[in-house]
Formats: C-alpha cells, sequence, structure tokens
C-alpha cells in the first residue's frame, strides 16, 4: 500500500457510507464500521464512524498508517435484508465491470466425498448413505477410522472399502466454485484487465480467490448482512409505530416488546 491510496481508500469508505445513510435510508445505528481498524480520528472526523476517539480513548491510527505493508480490511456491517441494496449501488456508482464478488472453492469434505466417489462408481446409494451417517463431518477420513463403527462397516464390505480408499485420496481438493459470504472487490479499472473473471448464475465473480486479490492492488470490501441489525431495526419501527397511537408504554407492553424480542434473538440463531 503506497501513500497516495490510502486517502483514496479512506474516502471511498466515506462515500460508501454517506450514500447508504442517505439514498438508501439505512438507520444511522445499525451501519458500522469495523472499529478495531477504524476508530480513528479522521475517521471520526469524516462520519465513517460515530464514537469520538478521543473522549473514549479509543486512538487506532496504526491502522490507518500510511507506511503500513499491507492494505487494511474494510469491513461494513448492513441489517441483512439491506445488503443487496448496498452492492448493487456500488456495482451502480463504479461501473459493473470494475465491482466483482469474491470467488472462494468449495473443497471435498468427509461426507461429500464419499457421496461423490460413491455415485462415480456407482454403489448402492443406501449403503453410501449408512456409511455417510456414521461419519463425522467436522473430522477427516483419516480420523473417523477411530470410530469403531466406521471401522466395522468399512472392513465388512468391499464396495465400501473400495469407495474410502479412493475417497482418502481426493478428500480436501477443490470441488467447485463458490461466492465469499461478504468479500466483495472494488478496481479503477476494468477487472478483467487485471485478473480473470468469471461468471456464475450470471453474477460476476473474480478468477482468483482473496489471497492474490491485495498483491495485485485491488480493494477488498466485506459488506455484512447481519440479521441481529435487521431484529433491531424492526423492535424499533415496532416501538415508533405504537408510540404514534400511544403516549404512554405500560409496564405490560414492555414485557411484550421483550418476549418478541427474545423470540426474535432465539428464531435468527436457530436459522
Amino acid at each position: 500500500m503506497n501513500k497516495a491510496t490510502l486517502p483514496k481508500r479512506t474516502l471511498l469508505l466515506w462515500q460508501i457510507r454517506v450514500v447508504m445513510l442517505t439514498a438508501l435510508l439505512v438507520t444511522v445505528s445499525l451501519l458500522y464500521s469495523s472499529a478495531w481498524q477504524f476508530l480513528t480520528i479522521v475517521a471520526y472526523v469524516l462520519g465513517i464512524t460515530n464514537i469520538d476517539p478521543l473522549k473514549y480513548d479509543l486512538l487506532f491510527e496504526r491502522f490507518l498508517n500510511p507506511e503500513r505493508i499491507t492494505m487494511p480490511d474494510i469491513d461494513i456491517d448492513f441489517e441483512y435484508t439491506k445488503r443487496d441494496q448496498v452492492i448493487s449501488y456500488v456495482k451502480e456508482r463504479y461501473g459493473i465491470k470494475k465491482v466483482a464478488n469474491i470467488m472462494t472453492f468449495g473443497t471435498l469434505g468427509a461426507r461429500q466425498v464419499i457421496r461423490d466417489v460413491g455415485k462415480a462408481l456407482n454403489v448402492d446409494t443406501n449403503l453410501i448413505d449408512r456409511l455417510s451417517n456414521l461419519l463425522d463431518p467436522k473430522m477427516s477420513l483419516k480420523d473417523n477410522l477411530s470410530n469403531k463403527f466406521v471401522n466395522e462397516f468399512i472392513t465388512t464390505n468391499k464396495d465400501i472399502k473400495r469407495v474410502y480408499q479412493v475417497s482418502f485420496k481426493l478428500e480436501g481438493l477443490k470441488r467447485h466454485i463458490s461466492t465469499h459470504a461478504a468479500g466483495v472487490v472494488i478496481s479503477s479499472v476494468c477487472l478483467d484487465d487485471v485478473i480473470p473473471v468469471c461468471n456464475n448464475a450470471g453474477e460476476l465473480l473474480t478468477g482468483v480467490t482473496m489471497e492474490y486479490l491485495e498483491d495485485l492492488g485491488l480493494l477488498k470490501m466485506d459488506f455484512l448482512g447481519l440479521k441481529n441489525l435487521t431484529i433491531i431495526d424492526n423492535i424499533l419501527n415496532d416501538i415508533k409505530a405504537y408510540l404514534s397511537n400511544n403516549n404512554v408504554i405500560s409496564i405490560k407492553e414492555i414485557i411484550k416488546f421483550y418476549k418478541k424480542c427474545k423470540f426474535l434473538q432465539n428464531k435468527s440463531l436457530t436459522e
């Protein structure tokens, strides 16, 4: 990162934030920048953050140091239902050929590789299902061998044993292209002039994964859609709607709102 890049990156973040607050009507309290990177005097003066770093002794200027070798990440949290609007604005503002989601690779995990190999070898799906259910998806195929039930099932069936042997060699390999959950890359020129790009279901994706983007001088931003922010916004809107018809909130109504909040919170955690 050179010294000329830092102001441009900071102003770009400011511009996105301002537009999100005005054009898209994103509530101020529901729009945050990554606190540990942008709680700085510059960010506060520009309105990127709304916490006074001098008042609360939160000085993290090292993250905006022009001498910093690597570029700082930029994370912005939005309401879950507003994320698509944010990305649409960025594409419209900077050009659809200059903005793309970041490609990732889905890999062959323990269960997935067993299913794929079993299908390729035309093994009975009932047997594959039984083996898959025995496997712990958080463990590798090698570690799963410590499970006596897995071991017994493999040794008593030659087809399953063959599937396991082949899967053992393929586990961990890249299986398919996917989209990064939050990452978006923004370029000053058309992305296909800098990196390969690909089309995934009508969506422009970088043709390389995120670990290569910084070395190529591209800006990576994380647009995070948080369900908790949407829940907060919904509750605030409910309170405003109630207050517009009633001057006072009773104890019963407070309890009612609290229960609703807990219900929505539990629901989001289970989704």
